[in-house]
């Protein structure tokens, strides 16, 4: 018989606790006397959970970002300080470059990914990117807003102080002008936006750091 070790995890998780406990040939647990057990929990980095290396390229994290633990940023990925990362988000920049910028939000799932050795995916200062969002080999300047669900495919860009409305679709190849308010399927101009949007985007993206940073102090 094998005397069972308590092990550091690379993970945050709950540890059963054994005592007076061994475990035989086939892997079973038996005790000597009597046994209890209890629940320690082991802390260690997010980063563990949520960056992975490939083709020798680890992601770059800038200063005080979230990223959460169910999130993943793989490969040739460079974020800025106090960004942040939501739950279930990917953003894989195994076949090109991945640059975001700082106090940029990337909502809940959703998905930023490159055309292979083509188009990389930038992404600005102060951007929020909302849930269930997918980015493919585009550009999005500074202090943009794009919608719930939308998509916005390669080699499209979105120029500074710009709104895609939610569930839009923005074509290969696509323009959109500073300032502007695009939407639909596929996404085309409806408007200017208001100063009072242009307050909106930069609400939410104040409002994404400060959230962030709840987040960071209840992991320490």
């Amino acid at each position: 018989m094998r005397k069972v070790e308590n092990k550091k995890l690379s993970s945050y998780t709950f540890v059963p606790r054994y005592r007076n406990l061994e475990v035989n040939n086939n892997g079973r647990m038996n005790t000597l006397k009597s046994w209890k057990y209890n629940y320690l929990f082991m802390k260690v980095k997010r980063m563990s959970m949520s960056v992975l290396s490939f083709n020798s390229k680890r992601p770059k994290i800038g200063k005080d970002c979230f990223l959460a633990s169910s999130s993943m940023v793989i490969g040739d990925v460079e974020i800025g300080s106090c960004s942040s990362i939501w739950f279930g988000t990917v953003i894989r920049g195994d076949v090109f470059h991945i640059r975001i910028g700082y106090e940029t939000n990337i909502q809940d799932n959703s998905v930023i990914h490159v055309t292979s050795n083509k188009n990389p995916t930038l992404i600005g200062n102060r951007v929020t990117i909302g849930h269930s969002v997918t980015l493919h080999g585009c550009t999005v300047r500074n202090h943009v807003l794009v919608g719930i669900g939308s998509i916005v495919m390669d080699q499209s860009e979105i120029e500074e102080w710009s709104i895609l409305a939610a569930g839009s679709v923005v074509k290969p190849g696509t323009k959109i002008p500073s300032g502007k308010l695009w939407g639909g399927l596929p996404a085309k101009e409806i408007r200017d936006i208001s100063e009072k949007e242009r307050g909106w985007i930069e609400d939410l993206a104040g409002n994404y750091v400060k959230l962030s940073r709840q987040y960071i102090m209840c992991e320490r």
